[in-house]
């Protein structure tokens, strides 16, 4: 069990050893992989960026999960409903915009990009976060997550070079026992992740 996802991030950047840093973007899964991806970017001295993904649920079964829809109107899964897919869609924009007001998206062409979520269950949002950074022009394409299932690591391996992680899990049905200390976290909580990451990093120049 990890304390929190800031300890669960100390934890992850021991398993980042084959990185080349001058070329290294982390990109945080929002909200919970921006949490766990802060501490990673600060030790590894590389820029932190944000990607929004939303789960598409089923109608008639909201635990259920039939895909994800990410920026650049990326979807994976199977047949999620469309009306589904307009609404993600639009909060992503929403998001997407408010994250970026005053933190500039990090370009990725050419660069490696290392995804990072607080945990894997099903594998579609590291599958969305995964082709929107192959989209925007990474050359490779990091997913680390403190903790994932066997059938999400072999069903990543065609988007991801790696997929570096601390626990690998029979099954993962939820994230929250995997943390003594889970919030949930919102909007807020990830610009001022962004901010306080941008303090430090001018303060060090």
């Amino acid at each position: 069990m990890f304390r929190d996802r800031g300890a669960a991030g100390e934890m992850l950047v021991h398993r980042l050893t084959q990185l080349c840093l001058a070329e290294s973007v982390v990109l945080g899964v929002a909200a919970g992989g921006v949490a766990v991806g802060y501490p990673v970017a600060r030790r590894l001295g590389v820029p932190l960026d944000v990607v929004v993904v939303h789960r598409l649920r089923a109608p008639d079964s909201p635990h259920a999960t039939l895909g994800a829809a990410t920026e650049d109107r990326i979807v994976v899964g199977d047949r999620p409903p469309i009306d589904g897919i307009r609404r993600a869609h639009a909060a992503i924009d929403r998001q997407a915009r408010r994250f970026h007001q005053r933190h500039a998206p990090v370009p990725l062409a050419d660069r490696t990009a290392v995804v990072v979520d607080d945990g894997v269950m099903t594998g579609a949002t590291a599958r969305a976060a995964c082709l929107l950074a192959r989209r925007r022009g990474a050359r490779r394409v990091v997913f680390a997550a403190p903790v994932m299932p066997i059938r999400a690591i072999a069903d990543l391996s065609d988007v991801a070079d790696d997929l570096p992680r601390i626990v690998t899990a029979p099954s993962v049905p939820v994230l929250s026992p995997w943390y003594a200390s889970f919030p949930t976290l919102d909007d807020e909580d990830v610009v001022d992740l962004l901010d306080r990451f941008d303090a430090k990093l001018a303060n060090s120049s």
